[in-house]
């Protein structure tokens, strides 16, 4: 892996490039996330297509920008995109980068042949079903103007990088036990860097409250998800904590023609929990489109 510093639409991105040849697959993470979360994916797509993961901007090793909205984050995966010359890729997205992928798709279907979907950012069914209470409230309190950086800056403050990394894999895995150390260490050396970073809460804070914002435009959303074109792939486990298991199956329900796989005992993080599967399923997918081309 070779990564990389771009200047995407006046964004300061770091790519992590993992090689390969053919179709070109785009990773791109979730909220607080970085690059690092395709780690047990992204080498093994290497061998069936060109594979890169980003950071979105403030996240990861990516520099900050003036608003860390999600329009930003869609600037800069586009851009991202175009640099590389990708005529046409298949992006998979996870929690709000599966949002941000969803945009793209719809905005531009040009760029996206195919859409994979990993417990993507989703509206509850009503406003009432929240996910889990203490995620919920933390994620409230955080995308609030002005006191949000503040209050991540004290949530952060109350942990060591590794009692960090221990709580937010409690909350992203239903088995965080499962993870390899090599993984581990490395989400601990983020984290670690991630506090000398002194944009990094603010770029949490602010993503959140735009995702919110988005999700809370039902109308808006739903008008989204009617202009993907691009043939779909949903992936969530049943154990999820973040997105409510409910709310993917009203989008499976919504969108009939996606594929869509609910695994059991898996949470919000199948990249990480079930990366065979995710392997298999982006390996098929690339599979159907060299079989089309032939």
């Amino acid at each position: 892996m070779q990564r990389r510093y771009v200047f995407a639409h006046r964004s300061p991105v770091t790519v992590e490039d993992h090689g390969g040849a053919g179709t070109p697959i785009v990773l791109v993470h979730g909220l607080g996330g970085s690059a690092g979360n395709w780690s047990l994916v992204a080498p093994r797509l290497s061998d069936i297509g060109r594979v890169i993961a980003i950071d979105l901007p403030g996240h990861g090793r990516s520099g900050p920008v003036h608003r860390h909205d999600l329009d930003a984050h869609l600037n800069a995966l586009t851009a991202v995109i175009e640099l590389h010359e990708f005529r046409s890729v298949i992006l998979a997205g996870s929690s709000m980068g599966g949002l941000v992928a969803k945009m793209l798709a719809a905005r531009r279907p040009d760029l996206v042949a195919r859409l994979v979907l990993l417990a993507p950012a989703t509206p509850p069914p009503t406003l009432t079903m929240p996910a889990t209470p203490i995620v919920a409230a933390r994620l409230a309190i955080r995308s609030m103007p002005v006191i949000g950086p503040a209050a991540s800056a004290v949530l952060v403050s109350r942990w060591t990088p590794r009692e960090q990394v221990e709580e937010k894999l409690r909350i992203v895995m239903a088995h965080p036990e499962r993870l390899p150390p090599e993984a581990f260490e490395r989400a601990l050396q983020l984290a670690t860097l991630r506090r000398t970073m002194p944009w990094a809460n603010r770029a949490f804070a602010e993503t959140v409250g735009s995702v919110r914002r988005t999700l809370l435009r039902r109308p808006m959303y739903l008008r989204m998800l009617a202009a993907i074109t691009a043939p779909t792939t949903l992936l969530f486990g049943s154990a999820d904590q973040v997105v409510p298991p409910v709310a993917l199956r009203r989008l499976a329900d919504h969108r009939p023609n996606w594929r869509s796989i609910e695994m059991p005992d898996v949470g919000h993080t199948p990249m990480l929990e079930v990366p065979d599967l995710v392997v298999r399923e982006i390996e098929m997918i690339s599979r159907t489109d060299r079989d089309h081309v032939r």
